[in-house]
């Protein structure tokens, strides 16, 4: 008899933690967009039951975030940052200019003094001039 009980006793908690697992189970179904990505993700069943997600993509085709509900659809909304507004960016300060060096003018190389060219032989030189021969 003391047998039979403990048959019975360890049937039912198998059919107990079978049936505990089959309400565990859940099924996850995945939204893609045109270009193949995964957009959405919706939990029906077990303990996650009712999660829906939806992936957030920037221009670049980044994952850019993620947007969890418990209840209800989720969706990507732009993006609730605020747009950064670009700083103007600061005059730059004047430089000031250099002062140019004057160009050092050349000093004239000395004109050389003129040798007299013998003169024609009716010529003379006299007095610093040439004149006719007496």
């Amino acid at each position: 008899m003391i047998r039979t009980k403990r048959l019975m006793l360890g049937s039912s908690a198998i059919i107990a933690l079978v049936s505990t697992q089959s309400s565990w189970a859940e099924t996850i179904t995945y939204g893609y967009d045109s270009l193949g990505r995964v957009r959405t993700v919706s939990v029906s069943g077990g303990p996650n039951a009712g999660t829906n997600t939806a992936i957030c993509y920037d221009a670049a085709n980044n994952r850019e975030r993620y947007v969890t509900t418990v209840a209800g659809a989720a969706a990507c909304t732009p993006s609730p940052y605020p747009t950064p507004t670009p700083s103007p960016t600061p005059a730059p300060s004047p430089t000031p200019t250099p002062t140019p060096t004057p160009t050092p003018t050349p000093t004239p190389s000395p004109t050389p003094t003129p040798t007299p060219t013998p003169p024609p032989e009716d010529q003379c030189y006299s007095g610093g001039h040439w004149i006719p021969c007496p």
